[in-house]
């Protein structure tokens, strides 16, 4: 035992003195610090893992809102594409003064 540690141990010896603490409440103490400082690192592994599940989440949540916009996109492409014939078949139709019959079928 070093010079520098005896100090605290002779502290530590004289409050167990005054508090009047026996071997066993000694030891029961001793066994609580420990209990909590595994219980501390507990706590930590958890917000370490919670926090982990948090960025998933986020990412899966930006991922999601990626994948919702380029569905947008695609539906509006794919009704502009299906449109688009039937525009110009419609305009076609009016300039040529068609029958009535083939302008309902393609409005």
């Amino acid at each position: 035992m070093t010079w520098k540690v005896f100090p605290m141990y002779f502290s530590l010896y004289k409050r167990i003195k005054k508090e009047g603490l026996n071997k066993k409440d000694i030891a029961s103490l001793l066994k609580s610090q420990q209990e909590l400082k595994f219980m501390e690192r507990r706590v930590e592994l958890y917000h370490d893992y919670i926090r982990g599940q948090q960025l998933e989440k986020q990412h899966l949540e930006q991922e999601i809102n990626r994948l919702q916009s380029k569905i947008k996109i695609m539906k509006e492409n794919i009704i502009q594409n299906l449109m688009l014939p039937l525009k110009f078949h419609y305009s076609r139709c009016c300039n040529q003064n068609c029958n009535m019959n083939e302008r309902l079928y393609y409005n």
